[in-house]
């Protein structure tokens, strides 16, 4: 409800307290589906900062894919390399699909994601980087994702410069 309210533009004002009860949910998905929104709100959700960080603090709750969702929520809406450079290596392990939203916020730090620089080289290293499982399927779908990654962790390592 919130992405479709923020989206259309309409009612504004409710999109935050949306956003809210989505972080507090019990089901992961309801954490993710808010983080996805709040991240592309960027700045514009500044004022869920202090949600995001409470959730960051709350591991039992941000795990898998909400912990890659809530690192790059985190910089897209505080845009500050101290708190995201160390929110997303935690994100990369956790789940697989995490790595080309880690690796774009990456990319966006520009010279700041100097640490990241090793773990984007050994991951840019395989043949067979984060979303081909040795499985039959799940990789032929996933080519856009392993584009990305690909793109934004050589943009990384560009602007680094190492």
């Amino acid at each position: 409800m919130a992405a479709a309210l923020w989206s259309a533009g309409g009612e504004q004002d409710l999109v935050p307290s949306v956003l809210s009860e989505g972080l507090a949910g019990e089901r992961w998905f309801q954490r993710y589906d808010a983080l996805r929104t709040i991240a592309r709100m960027g700045t514009g959700a500044a004022g869920l900062l202090p949600a995001l960080r409470g959730l960051r603090q709350s591991p039992e709750k941000s795990g898998g894919w909400v912990v890659g969702t809530l690192a790059v929520a985190l910089w897209q809406v505080g845009r500050d390399p101290d708190e995201s450079v160390p929110a997303l290596p935690h994100a990369w392990p956790e789940h697989r699909d995490n790595r080309p939203g880690a690796a774009e916020a990456w990319a966006q730090m520009g010279s700041a994601a100097a640490p990241a620089v090793p773990l984007l080289r050994q991951e840019l290293a395989f043949a067979r980087r984060h979303d081909n499982t040795g499985d039959r399927g799940r990789n032929r779908y996933r080519c856009a994702d392993d584009e990305r990654l690909l793109r934004h962790g050589r943009a990384v390592i560009a602007a680094v410069g190492s």
